[in-house]
């Protein structure tokens, strides 16, 4: 409990700093340029098809989580000996793990949702260009994604396929999780 509490809240920090803000519009700002703006691949003209706009939102937005990640870690770490709570915060009864784990599960959590915002950006650029037909499996081909589904949910039959097709691994309970996310 007072694990995911201390993670929401140093999300909960992050996420409301002014910095991160601009740092996401800007990043957001050239990924939506260098998109909007694509209008041919090789010379021929293409629709804004899912296997086009990868590569833009790969190659315009791959720097702005490197920033917040560098960045973040550092402020997270020296933020409580800048205000110079560091050695209460040391006597307190939590153990030193907890408070580390948390810090860096925040900001791995930062990291998924700058990747669910520049998706959904992508998403959201093909619908204004009047494409729709999203392929999410292309998203999750960067061998990072482990897909998890229930044994009893009424539409699994639709993940496996779409699992199969894409060569994603596929987990019904938290065990199931540990192999994958180990090798």
């Amino acid at each position: 409990v007072q694990f995911w509490a201390r993670t929401r809240f140093e999300m909960a920090l992050v996420f409301r700093s002014p910095a991160f803000v601009v740092l996401m519009a800007l990043g957001l700002f050239n990924a939506i340029g260098s998109i909007w703006f694509t209008g041919d691949l090789f010379g021929t003209p293409v629709y804004p098809a899912t296997f086009a706009i990868i590569p833009d939102l790969a190659g315009s937005f791959v720097i702005v989580p490197m920033i917040i990640a560098i960045y973040y870690a550092g402020e997270l770490v020296w933020r409580d000996r800048d205000a110079k709570l560091d050695e209460i915060h040391d006597a307190l009864p939590a153990p030193s793990w907890l408070v580390f784990a948390s810090k860096w599960l925040a900001l791995v959590g930062v990291q998924v949702v700058l990747l669910a915002v520049v998706m959904l950006a992508g998403i959201l650029l093909q619908t204004l260009q009047g494409y729709h037909r999203y392929e999410l499996g292309l998203y999750a081909r960067s061998g990072k994604l482990v897909v998890g589904c229930p044994d009893g949910f009424w539409r699994k039959g639709n993940i496996e396929v779409v699992c199969a097709r894409f060569g994603l691994p596929l987990a019904a309970t938290g065990d199931d999780f540990v192999g994958p996310v180990e090798a």
